[in-house]
């Protein structure tokens, strides 16, 4: 499928509907066993333009070349790159954003190559026009695929239909990640749904997670495990989160912090703090204490006492929690919080 139609395969007759492929749209493919798919063309004149509309955009890559971003993205850029009419691009593996002043940052998806598909997020209507590689100046070509790294924890990224990212920092006993080597992962149960190692943001001089979470279900409650490369230590279901699909929680500049302390001396009473921040939009993010093991549930409400979602909703040892709330298919209100622990009730 593109973003507008899709095909199925039949066998004994073939593709139905039976329409040509638009080269500037990124196809997703449903296969039932591994292998390559080789597509037979004339490369696309690099003057042809890709029409973005608001909003999000699935995009091909028409160079036969690899290209940093900054040069790939260059005509949805000003003249000295510190803005952009883009602000998002993912293929399925990795993310990237633009920050106003700065460029584009991202650790897995640096480039941009062919035979790789990219969902992109434009502010407004453009015209994406990419360079020729032979007449860039100043350009970067990579040589080799730099996605790679030794992961405590794997993920299999073709097992899934949706993706969204996260931008987190994470902060252990007061202390935030100091570490390329640190990884931060998140699960649904003991199933790994993404995995990244720390990278560093030298605006913010902090160690930033660039995570892609992958799902099969539109909304689905996951769960973050860190390991700290100092200690060798890993540290399981340290936080809550609801995935939803084509998610954008947190950025380069304004990261989601997960906190948490290794010390076996946790809270000594239940608490549930202030969703912050208050109004929002789309996310907010609740402070919860659990002072001993046991279940746990924290759901969100309506003004009408409608069930919205559950943030929580599992057994947990004691401890300090952090959660958030995407709020991205809710309308604008006033919704309720409760919080449920070992008979502790607030709201």
């Amino acid at each position: 499928k593109n973003q507008y139609g899709y095909q199925e395969y039949l066998y004994g007759w073939g593709w139905w509907p039976d329409e040509p492929m638009d080269v500037g749209q990124t196809y997703k493919l449903k296969s039932e066993n591994s292998g390559n798919v080789s597509i037979t063309a004339e490369p696309v004149p690099l003057e042809t333009e890709i029409h973005l509309g608001a909003g999000w955009n699935w995009i091909s890559y028409f160079p036969q070349e690899l290209l940093d971003l900054s040069t790939a993205l260059i005509s949805l850029s000003n003249d000295n790159g510190t803005t952009s009419i883009a602000d998002f691009i993912k293929n399925q593996y990795s993310s990237a954003s633009f920050i106003d002043g700065w460029g584009w940052w991202g650790s897995g998806l640096t480039y941009m190559e062919p035979g790789v598909g990219y969902v992109m997020r434009a502010n407004s209507t453009a015209q994406l026009l990419y360079p020729d590689p032979s007449t860039v100046i100043g350009r970067t070509i990579f040589e080799e695929n730099l996605y790679g790294n030794e992961d405590i924890w794997s993920v299999n990224v073709h097992d899934y239909q949706y993706n969204g990212s996260i931008s987190a920092t994470v902060t252990v006993d007061g202390i935030k990640t100091l570490s390329e080597s640190d990884q931060l992962s998140i699960f649904v149960g003991d199933e790994c749904r993404g995995v990244v190692n720390a990278s560093y943001f030298p605006v913010t001089g902090e160690y930033v997670f660039p995570l892609m979470a992958y799902s099969n279900d539109l909304e689905e409650q996951m769960t973050f495990s860190f390991y700290d490369s100092k200690t060798g230590s890993i540290y399981e279901e340290i936080a809550n989160l609801t995935f939803t699909n084509d998610m954008i929680i947190g950025s380069a500049m304004e990261a989601l912090d997960i906190t948490f302390n290794t010390s076996v001396n946790g809270p000594t009473e239940f608490m549930i703090g202030s969703a912050y921040p208050n109004p929002f939009n789309p996310t907010t993010s609740l402070d919860y204490y659990v002072a001993n093991d046991g279940f746990v549930n924290i759901s969100v409400y309506d003004v009408s006492g409608r069930l919205v979602e559950e943030l929580a909703d599992g057994f947990m040892p004691i401890g300090e929690y952090k959660v958030t709330w995407s709020a991205y298919n809710q309308s604008s209100g006033v919704y309720f919080v409760r919080f449920n622990a070992d008979g502790f009730t607030k709201t």
